[in-house]
């Protein structure tokens, strides 16, 4: 099928759209906790670091907490390296490109502005993944509608960590696979190794993509040692000694990873939670209103599985082996690397939907295909093709209707933050910022702060402490002394140990401004 005219013209439009929608509102959007963490590595500081320099007691500044939010002349690339290698479990190269872009982009919201380029980055390389896995135009262009106006992609879009880059990892390093069995030329195979790299350097789940390349090069030669599977199998270990550097931190640091993802082994679920989970989180590929409306949780979402359903089947009936199956390992890996561990041990990593990126991207791909045969195949009658352009258009609109809500709230994102310290430090922050001359007391999580420094006005000063270090609240807090040189004493996120030790000074008492999350001590009346 040609492309008319009115097509590219729509599907630019499109585009354009799903652009826009990851910039509006932009600047108002709460960091969560993995964010400030993310930004503060690539600063090259670490938690500790912060916590010994900053939660001492001594009266700090908006300005000095989010010199752990910016790469600064006193903190180099090498500090940067090793805040990194601090936390093995999360791979360097967003980090250190993010850092790089900061360095030259010097504005507030920097980081996430790298973070959407990457996002309009997977436009071009869905699109070549298309071509060589279906050999048509028409599905690439499908595929970077859906793509652009998925609200998913728009969520990884606005959020400072990896997804964004990782999604280019894995659809350029899928299409440089298809690419290199087709032609076996080294060159080919040369990029391949280094696509792969790049995705083990953004993303350690990058092995379930690895996986399901190997055995979808195992299918297309039926496990024959063929010249393409040894140059696969060159390519491969070549890709893994580019990666050895941060294999060499990993397994020399592996008690710290476990440390550091202690969180996920906390908790236990089960299939039956995993499922119901997993099924809610691939509608939302498409169309998701955030429970703002009864609609997604009634006949639409079952229309939007019937849809996901029905492209698998239909891919798998009217596609060669060499197609289908890649399509479908690259589903299967990664969903059964996550729920088969989580449904047996103590974790929850599957309830994790951005870990499921590799398997969305599968599934974008089967509705990519279905959509594009159904409207392109000129041995359908006229009614059927207008029928899936007009299911077409629905879904794209679905998805803008779902970036619309996104831009809308604050607290939305890949790493849903309702109900989090994230979240709530939107009401928390009202009243500090309307004070004259806050002072913010807590003994809380560091990136709890962190978060909430990125919304305080420069005026709001803070006395922050590291958790249950009684001996230098003693040492640090006088409240008559605060009083006298702030309006406002406030007390943040506090624990009942703190409170306890604040309610000592009879002079003054609290009053809970926001849920028992901050409090406001005011002078106690005199008997």
């Amino acid at each position: 099928m040609l492309i008319s005219k009115s097509w590219k013209f729509l599907v630019i439009v499109v585009l354009l759209i799903g652009i826009v929608l990851r910039f509006v509102n932009l600047d108002s959007k709460v960091y969560s906790a993995d964010e400030v963490r993310s930004i503060m590595r690539l600063s090259g500081s670490t938690n500790q670091q912060l916590i010994e320099e900053v939660f001492d007691g001594k009266i700090t500044s908006v300005e000095e907490l989010q010199s752990y939010q910016k790469p600064t002349p006193q903190k180099n690339l090498s500090d940067a390296v090793n805040a990194l290698v601090s936390n093995p479990e999360h791979p360097p190269l967003y980090p250190l490109l993010t850092r790089f872009w900061m360095q030259i982009i010097n504005i507030p919201i920097a980081a996430r502005y790298i973070s959407i380029l990457f996002s309009i980055i997977v436009f071009p390389s869905i699109y070549w993944l298309c071509l060589e896995l279906f050999e048509s135009p028409v599905v690439g262009w499908v595929a970077m509608c859906l793509t652009a106006v998925s609200p998913f992609h728009i969520l990884a879009a606005q959020n400072t960590t990896q997804y964004s880059l990782w999604t280019v990892t894995i659809t350029l390093s899928s299409a440089a696979l298809i690419n290199a069995l087709r032609l076996n030329k080294t060159a080919c195979w040369l990029r391949y190794a280094v696509f792969s790299a790049m995705g083990f350097y953004t993303h350690l789940y990058f092995c379930t993509v690895a996986l399901s390349h190997g055995l979808y090069v195992l299918t297309t030669e039926k496990l024959r040692l063929s010249r393409r599977t040894i140059a696969y199998l060159l390519s491969s270990v070549g890709s893994l000694l580019l990666f050895s550097p941060w294999i060499y931190v990993i397994v020399t640091n592996l008690d710290t990873i476990k440390k550091n993802t202690t969180y996920y082994s906390l908790s236990h679920t089960n299939f039956k939670v995993i499922s119901s989970r997993f099924l809610e989180n691939i509608t939302n590929i498409f169309v998701d209103f955030h429970n703002k409306t009864k609609l997604e949780n009634s006949i639409l979402s079952y229309l939007i599985l019937g849809l996901i359903a029905f492209s698998i089947y239909f891919i798998c009936r009217s596609t060669s082996v060499k197609t289908w199956s890649f399509v479908l390992l690259l589903v299967i890996s990664n969903t059964l690397f996550l729920v088969i561990p989580d449904s047996f041990g103590a974790s929850i990593r599957a309830l994790q939907y951005r870990y499921y990126l590799p398997c969305f991207l599968g599934i974008e791909l089967s509705v990519s295909y279905l959509i594009a045969h159904q409207i392109s195949n000129l041995s359908l009658k006229v009614w059927q093709r207008q029928l899936w352009q007009i299911i077409f258009l629905v879904i794209v609109c679905l998805g803008i209707i779902s970036g619309i809500f996104i831009a809308q709230d604050q607290d939305w994102g890949i790493d849903d933050q309702k109900g989090t310290a994230s979240s709530q430090n939107i009401q928390l922050v009202l009243p500090i910022n309307q004070s004259d001359r806050p002072l913010v007391m807590s003994a809380t999580t560091p990136s709890f702060i962190l978060a909430l420094s990125h919304m305080a006005e420069p005026k709001v000063k803070f006395r922050l402490f590291s958790q249950q270090n009684r001996s230098q609240w003693d040492k640090s807090i006088n409240l008559s002394t605060d009083a006298a040189q702030f309006s406002d004493i406030f007390i943040i996120y506090p624990n009942q140990e703190f409170l306890g030790f604040i309610d000592q000074d009879k002079q003054f008492k609290r009053k809970s401004v926001v849920n028992n999350k901050l409090y406001k001590l005011e002078k106690a009346s005199s008997s």
